[in-house]
């Protein structure tokens, strides 16, 4: 059944190429004047300086990480602007996927129009999804944090050699961070995906859903998708690293990238057709009638407040005079 998900999902309709061709083009667009512009800032800015221009080639990794702090603010900002940009095309368009694999091309309709459609009555609900995954990156970053700098003072104290607390733990944390990231954005996606293909808007009913689906489908429903998602992440980051440390032209290594990035759009599409498939598959029917309503908490709170306020007898206003 699993592989047979994932197989299936391979098999994207026509019209799901188109919308990952515009997410191929939408992602470049918006991504190549901040890679122009941040390489330019380094060149003219961190080239210069000695402790990179005297460095031996290939760059050590140890400097070629502190060129982070040291980058041009208007590349950060070009940068943040591209990937805000991303963050919503890539909502609309996968609201519009999601809606065209679960139901199918509406008849006289464009694709645009319906991707639209899709994309606005998601929008809110997706923003809290975000917000709730921003929240939870952010717990469970600052507890990776305090957890490695116990480590680091431990290390400290029982006398732990310099390699291993300057290289070892800083890449362990990395790793750990990674795949909390990843965590998160995995719950993020199966998210979105139930709340477009049920038409649902209540994230607090969603958010079991994912849950029960995680735990009934742990290896398709889950991993599969978490490692998919390590996979492209590790393999932009070789390329970004291999880019800089390589003396082969600069546009072998830009006709690479976009490569990197068809594939990684060719994944999402995939991604999300085996998603759609394994959520509407009969085994989940049980989960997809549940309705789409809040819990009534607030509801029982106000039934339970009411019932236990002292009661007040009704004054009665009348004109004949008292006895």
């Amino acid at each position: 059944m699993a592989v047979n998900v994932w197989r299936r999902g391979l098999a994207l309709p026509r019209a799901a190429w188109w919308l990952v061709a515009g997410r191929f083009l939408l992602f470049a667009m918006a991504a190549i004047p901040g890679v122009m512009m941040l390489r330019g800032g380094l060149t003219h800015n961190i080239g210069r300086s000695p402790w990179f221009a005297d460095a031996p080639d290939p760059l050590p990794l140890q400097q070629f990480l502190s060129m982070s702090s040291q980058v041009p603010r208007q590349g950060v900002g070009m940068a943040m602007a591209a990937a805000l940009f991303s963050l919503l095309i890539g909502w609309f368009l996968a609201a519009g996927l999601v809606d065209l694999l679960a139901r199918g091309r509406r008849d006289g309709e464009p694709l645009s129009r319906q991707v639209g459609a899709a994309g606005s009555l998601g929008f809110l609900p997706f923003l809290r999804v975000a917000l709730l995954g921003l929240a939870f990156h952010g717990s469970l970053a600052g507890g990776t944090a305090m957890v490695f700098e116990r480590l680091v003072d431990h290390g400290y104290l029982a006398g732990w050699s310099g390699k291993t607390l300057s290289r070892d733990l800083f890449w362990m944390r990395i790793g750990v961070t990674l795949f909390a990231m990843h965590l998160v954005g995995v719950f993020a996606f199966w998210c979105r995906v139930v709340i477009v293909a049920d038409k649902r808007r209540y994230v607090r009913r969603v958010i079991g859903l994912v849950l029960s689906l995680s735990w009934r489908a742990p290896l398709r429903g889950f991993a599969a998708h978490l490692f998919l998602g390590l996979l492209l992440t590790l393999a932009d980051a070789w390329l970004i690293v291999a880019w800089r440390q390589s003396a082969l032209p600069t546009d072998r290594w830009l006709a690479a990238w976009l490569l990197m990035l068809a594939v990684a759009s060719v994944v999402w599409a995939w991604r999300l057709h085996a998603a759609v498939l394994l959520w509407t598959s009969s085994r989940f029917d049980d989960l997809r009638s549940v309705p789409d309503a809040p819990f009534g908490i607030v509801t029982w709170l106000r039934s339970r407040i009411s019932r236990t306020a002292p009661q007040v007898a009704p004054v009665s206003w009348t004109d004949e005079p008292r006895p």
